[in-house]
């Protein structure tokens, strides 16, 4: 039974540590955003995909100016839905 008790103590312990280590390790990373381009112009207008290169270089500017690390979607091989910005929402991040 001591045996038992010791051994979870030891676990619970390990897995506290385990949890702090990964909290501090995130902490320390920059916030990430994947723009993603090349969607966004094969569905432009041609006419209007000047601005909307424009649009999505002012974004990524602004965002980097807020501490975040942007990437282009082609130079991501997975990211989560959340961390890719539409052309809608980089519209709205350039205002």
């Amino acid at each position: 039974m001591l045996a038992l008790l010791v051994s979870v103590v030891v676990t619970g312990t390990g897995l506290i540590w385990m949890q702090r280590e990964l909290n501090r390790s995130l902490a320390v990373r920059p916030p990430i955003v994947v723009l993603d381009l090349s969607a966004a112009a094969r569905e432009a207008d041609p006419a209007r995909l000047k601005a909307l290169l424009d649009d999505y270089r002012t974004t990524a500017e602004r965002l980097a100016g807020q501490g975040l690390l942007v990437f282009d979607r082609q130079a991501v091989l997975a990211a989560p839905a959340g961390l890719i910005l539409t052309e809608r929402e980089v519209r709205h991040a350039a205002d």
